[in-house]
């Protein structure tokens, strides 16, 4: 069993290129496209954002890579200004060498008391128990 820690990553961007790139998919909604200057970008999207128009946000893509528990994940997903690509726990058989024979866990923020803390990673090590005597019954059918 291993416990990870919960981490996010911006991959790299060119900001300035995004927030242009925004600008002008926005700017057709107003056919103003001609009207786009140098630095123009940062006083028209905080405009749009100001009165509402986040949907011109969906034009550009940001890639950010979280590792978190499914709580939180369950938090990020359910609003739909993004997409999301999840490891599937479907096709990702921890119990090969590929993953170690092991199955990470997130480790919880929100769990501060010591015994509580000793009661989950137990709880974790049954799961990773069972989980691999079930994947060893299925491999031997």
């Amino acid at each position: 069993m291993k416990i990870v820690k919960p981490w996010v990553e911006l991959l790299e961007i060119d900001g300035v290129k995004v927030m242009k790139s925004l600008e002008r998919a926005a700017k057709h909604c107003y056919r103003t496209e001609g009207n786009i200057k140098e630095n123009s970008y940062d006083h028209f999207l905080r405009n749009c954002i100001n009165r509402g128009h986040e949907s011109v946000l969906e034009h550009e893509k940001i890639t950010i890579r979280v590792r978190c528990d499914v709580g939180a994940y369950k938090d990020i997903t359910r609003h739909r200004l993004a997409s999301f690509s999840i490891e599937s726990t479907r096709y990702c058989n921890y119990s090969k060498d590929k993953f170690d024979n092991q199955i990470s866990f997130i480790e919880p923020c929100n769990i501060d008391d010591k015994e509580m803390l000793e009661a989950w990673k137990n709880c974790m090590e049954n799961i990773e128990r069972t989980y691999n005597q079930m994947a060893q019954m299925r491999s031997n059918t």
